[in-house]
């Protein structure tokens, strides 16, 4: 099984693609699975989870042969370097 967080989003949505055309099983993590619906009529699994959330992602990729996770940048956000950091730690202290 293949993990693919964000596969309604530009580049997430290609690698579900080609992954389901290549005959992969694949699991795809979003926030909104109404969004991946096209993709879930092709075979693929669906769960609600987001990257930024370290027990989602720990979740989603036990027993995972490869993954595709992009983080998203925040562009509202005034320190992004800092939000980065914040996420690396809680992934890695809960992972």
């Amino acid at each position: 099984m293949f993990t693919v967080f964000g596969a309604n989003g530009n580049t997430g949505s290609v690698v579900a693609r080609r992954l389901l055309d290549s005959g992969k099983k694949v699991c795809l993590v979003v926030r909104d699975p109404n969004k991946v619906a096209a993709l879930r009529s092709r075979g693929a699994e669906v769960v609600t989870g987001d990257v930024t959330d370290a027990s989602a992602v720990k979740s989603a990729l036990a027993g995972a042969e490869g993954a595709y996770l992009l983080v998203p940048p925040d562009n509202k956000s005034n320190d992004l370097v800092g939000r980065g950091r914040r996420n690396r730690r809680q992934t890695t202290s809960r992972a």
